[in-house]
């Protein structure tokens, strides 16, 4: 049994709460038919051009260092530049007004989530569910947020492990890539729910990587 806690807030680019038994069941890695392939893994607004995603500027506020975030979050980033399939590349910037791709952590309890990614359009506003969806919204800027107290007081009953945090960036960072959820029964990166230890895109990420980047 799953519990996933929304608490009213918006949940489609973030890494959700999950309460789950303590079963654990082999799974082939075969393709599963609930597989989000080529196109239909990807939101319908205009991401990030190719260009940008090829050397995408980021920034880190000084919560992630005074958090102890730096680490994960720059093999987080490696796992995606490491992807031989697709163009994909990070480029530090010293502003955060000159980055696209901008990373933060907080402390604040009662978030319903253990990383979330916020895009917002050229005006500076946070884009909505609709907006993702829609082939005429266009990404601007995005801030990925990690919550720390969610982070070291998980729905698990401990702090998440390095592995599942390190994942939970990758995660993360997949949606600025503008990858969707795919279903728990998928053996991805992207996994709404499930709490995984990939240390990386899996096959099926890499290859709706190379469809597109």
């Amino acid at each position: 049994m799953k519990s996933v806690f929304k608490r009213g807030m918006s949940s489609w680019l973030s890494k959700m709460i999950v309460v789950a038994l303590p079963i654990v069941v082999a799974l082939p890695l075969t393709a599963n038919a609930a597989d989000l392939k080529d196109g239909a893994a990807y939101w319908k607004y205009t991401g990030f051009s190719n260009t940008k995603i090829a050397a995408m500027p980021w920034w880190e506020d000084s919560s992630i260092s005074g958090l102890g975030y730096t680490t994960i979050l720059s093999d987080a980033r490696y796992a995606w530049d490491a992807v031989t399939v697709a163009n994909i590349g990070y480029s530090k910037q010293i502003s955060s007004a000159d980055a696209s791709l901008r990373f933060y952590a907080v402390n604040d309890v009662g978030l319903n989530y253990y990383g979330v990614l916020k895009p917002y359009d050229s005006l500076g506003n946070q884009m909505s569910d609709a907006d993702i969806d829609n082939p005429s919204k266009t990404i601007y800027k995005a801030n990925l947020v990690i919550a720390n107290y969610n982070v070291q007081h998980s729905a698990l009953g401990r702090a998440l492990t390095r592995a599942e945090t390190l994942d939970v960036a990758i995660h993360e960072i997949g949606h600025s890539l503008a990858l969707r959820h795919q279903d728990d029964s998928s053996v991805s990166v992207m996994e709404e729910t499930d709490m995984t230890t990939y240390g990386g895109p899996t096959t099926l990420d890499k290859n709706n990587l190379a469809w597109k980047y």
